[in-house]
């Protein structure tokens, strides 16, 4: 029997792009429905949401149950993991950058949009938009192990709860996405879901992440531990 599908509104969705920022075969390839629409990440009220992987080849969703909502592609860079994100506002890639003072550049359609820097640790980091002002604070939480974005007052606006008893904090690969209500207006929250998750796999201050090698040493039972 075939499996019915929820009606998704029309109202205010875009459609994925197939060659996005002009970098054919670059990422991995976007498994989410061919042809389909995204909704954006506030339509849906914050709630519910989860960072999944649903494979290992870089390919990372952030999904409410069986629906696509964004997109993240990553790749080996020239100076570390590099992400591509997909959501229904637009794309934006993640970067390092900077010879002596390194930092991720955000860039929209090829042209800088933003940088975030963290700190040597990367427990802590800001999110500066064009014209370098500060618009957001990052921080990453030990135990439970969980990343969060703030606005610039100190406002809680999203965070990403690993699942209990992972091995690699630092690099979870899944996590449960919560959205405070005073972000649901922000015009930069898929942005900031996607960059977030980015900051995530790539890992407190790593320069790499090595996506087989982990891929190997998890799998269900370790992310949930059941």
């Amino acid at each position: 029997m075939r499996e019915s599908r929820r009606h998704v509104p029309t109202r205010s969705r875009a459609r994925l792009p197939t060659n996005p920022q002009g970098n054919p075969g670059r990422f991995p390839s976007n498994d989410s429905p061919r042809g389909e629409t995204l909704r954006r990440i506030a339509e849906v009220g914050g709630s519910g949401l989860q960072w999944f992987q649903p494979d290992f080849t870089g390919l990372f969703q952030v999904i409410l149950e069986q629906e696509v909502l964004a997109t993240l592609r990553t790749a080996p860079g020239q100076r570390g993991l590099e992400g591509l994100g997909e959501a229904a506002e637009g794309s934006w890639t993640f970067a390092a950058k900077g010879l002596f003072r390194r930092y991720t550049e955000i860039a929209a359609g090829g042209t800088e949009v933003g940088r975030f820097r963290g700190s040597g640790d990367g427990a802590l980091g800001a999110v500066e938009m064009t014209g370098g002002k500060l618009r957001y604070g990052w921080s990453r939480i030990l135990r439970p192990s969980s990343w969060h974005f703030s606005d610039a007052a100190g406002t809680p606006l999203l965070e990403f709860l690993a699942p209990p008893r992972t091995d690699v904090s630092s690099r979870a690969l899944s996590a449960r996405i919560e959205v405070s209500p005073a972000a649901l207006a922000n015009p930069d929250l898929s942005l900031l879901v996607l960059l977030c998750g980015f900051l995530m796999i790539r890992g407190d201050g790593a320069p790499t992440l090595e996506l087989e090698d982990t891929g190997r040493k998890l799998g269900v039972k370790d992310l949930y531990g059941i």
